[in-house]
């Protein structure tokens, strides 16, 4: 597993402990590129916020289900079925998204609570 990967999942992970705790700290560090990355909860929120908007386009679910069916319901296997989905959609002039792995983390724990059953509907059988 690459490094960003890596901080994709250990955000994801913080994100949901941050929202068990109910916010009860001011900021939240973060792992980064370089160095680990303080975040306050506000911006955890925006990134929550962005990733909610995200999931409600079909172009960006069209991009995630196919990965995201392969996964389990564990928040880790769902960070990296994001990553692996979203990575082209968050480089170059038609990012939709930063390249932040605060971002990505965010769009996992979206992805786990709406439930990938619930946004990656299988198409009904044929008749």
């Amino acid at each position: 597993m690459d490094q960003f990967t890596k901080d994709v999942v250990q955000s994801a992970y913080r994100i949901e402990l941050a929202d068990a705790l109910g916010g009860a700290r001011e900021a939240i560090t973060f792992p980064g590129r370089d160095r680990e990355v303080v975040v306050t909860p506000d911006e955890v929120a925006e990134a929550k916020r962005n990733a909610e908007e995200l999931i409600s386009r079909p172009s960006v679910r069209d991009r995630l289900c196919p990965q995201l069916k392969a996964v389990s319901d564990d928040l880790g296997d769902v960070a990296k079925g994001v990553v692996g989905a979203m990575i082209p959609l968050a480089i170059g002039p038609q990012a939709v998204m930063p390249l932040s792995a605060v971002a990505f983390g965010a769009l996992a724990v979206i992805v786990l609570r709406a439930g990938v059953k619930t946004l990656c509907p299988d198409p009904p059988a044929p008749r």
